[in-house]
């Protein structure tokens, strides 16, 4: 499921890039809009937690180069590697 994350931020990173500087942020906003949360998906950061949702109006634009070009705030909940496998697993995902 990091995986997901990951191609998530990469688009975000083809989509926001072209933008003007003063327009990034709400670009950024209209963009987390479209990311529904699915059933077992983790961030690569804090693979012991399940995402629950997204806070859809914190998205903010880097103001570096880093790989990540937006930050957004994430309500997770502590589960476990173990559990989160388990969850994965008996929905069919690898």
């Amino acid at each position: 499921m990091s995986n997901v994350v990951c191609l998530i931020f990469y688009k975000f990173f083809k989509i926001l890039r072209p933008y003007p500087k003063p327009e990034r942020k709400a670009a950024c906003l209209e963009e987390l809009k479209k990311i529904k949360v699915e059933a077992g998906v983790y961030l690569p950061s804090n693979p012991e937690a399940v995402v629950l949702e997204i806070d859809y109006n914190s998205g903010t634009p880097m103001q570096s180069a880093a790989k990540a070009p937006f930050l957004a705030r994430f309500k997770v909940q502590k589960c476990g590697i173990q559990e989160l496998e388990n969850i994965n697993a008996r929905q069919g995902k690898r």
